[in-house]
């Protein structure tokens, strides 16, 4: 199999949005409540994403917002309800890589991502991390491919969901350390990490956000950040990236963007996005964010359509030469 040294160089402006004009053209929407759908189960990250999305929206817009939860495998379900949604700026949905860029590589989808799917803004982003449960033996990237390769196959790990990143970057890190495992689904990033901590499962590379609280407890142990050093977070602080070992393996992280269903009118999207850039540039925004373990990451819908097409041309050059499938 190739190895992958794989890095995104993506100029941001933080921040962007559109002009008044654009937003006075989107006339007296929204009139009504409007639906933001979770393609996640309550409780989880992607879950606290979007209701913090919600109250921010809604106090920018002056019309209430409702999170409904439609979870599913690799967040299919809530993906398909967005894209089969009226066009009219009162659906919107949250997601991260997996629904709108990864599935389309594994497995035949009721809805083109890339097609039937259009970015509204970015929302936040934060940390991964490759953990253990806490009674495993080891303590380094090292230490658990050599435990992983004294015991062939004995392992098991957690992922939110077949096709989610935290699948496809386990699946890359057997590839690339000739280990194998055990893949066990779950329906969230919290579910992974509670798995872990009652034994279900061994390891994960996953939301950090998800797993703090296992960490914080002493049941589940962080041993290395998925991208860089991330010193700021006190559950990371020291710990060295999986890239020390192993300089081949992707660069990860997790952002959670806002969609809507192909057809939208321009100034919709763009008082939307204009509306969510403001709060999450706000005071109050960034301390809400932050206290939820997230980093606000405002940007253009163009921003977001660049950085969302180029990583999904870039899984699926990992897909397909790591040889990974949906199973």
């Amino acid at each position: 199999m190739r190895a992958f040294n794989i890095a995104i160089a993506l100029g941001i402006a933080f921040g962007a949005s559109a002009g008044p004009a654009a937003a006075q053209d989107a006339g007296d929407y929204p009139s009504k409540p409007i639906r933001l759908i979770v393609a996640a189960a309550a409780g989880g990250s992607s879950d606290t994403v979007g209701r913090i999305v919600a109250e921010g929206l809604g106090k920018e817009l002056g019309q209430r917002v409702v999170v409904e939860n439609i979870a599913g495998v690799g967040s299919v379900a809530g993906l398909t309800a967005l894209s089969q949604a009226d066009p009219d700026g009162y659906t919107l949905g949250t997601s991260n890589i997996a629904a709108i860029g990864i599935n389309q590589h594994l497995m035949d989808l009721p809805y083109k991502p890339l097609e039937d799917i259009i970015p509204v803004g970015m929302a936040m982003q934060t940390a991964r991390a490759l953990d253990v449960r806490a009674d495993l033996p080891v303590k380094t990237v090292p230490e658990l491919i050599q435990y992983m390769k004294d015991h062939p196959g004995e392992l098991n790990y957690g992922s939110s969901g077949i096709g989610s990143q935290s699948h496809m970057g386990m699946e890359l890190f057997l590839s690339l350390t000739g280990t194998e495992a055990t893949h066990v689904p779950y329906n969230s990033s919290a579910e992974v990490g509670q798995a872990m901590a009652a034994g279900e499962v061994d390891v994960s590379i996953d939301n950090v956000t998800s797993h703090a609280p296992m960490v914080d407890a002493g049941t589940v142990r962080f041993i290395a950040t998925g991208c860089t050093r991330s010193d700021d977070i006190a559950q990371l602080k020291g710990l060295p990236s999986i890239q020390e070992t192993l300089p081949d393996m992707m660069c990860m992280t997790t952002w959670i963007g806002i969609f809507a269903p192909k057809g939208v009118p321009e100034p919709i999207v763009q008082k939307l996005n204009a509306a969510l850039n403001k709060y999450l540039a706000s005071p109050e925004g960034v301390e809400r964010i932050k206290t939820a373990s997230w980093d606000p990451y405002p940007m253009s819908p163009a921003e977001l359509h660049d950085i969302w097409f180029k990583e999904a041309e870039i899984w699926g050059k990992v897909i397909k030469d790591a040889g990974i499938t949906a199973k």
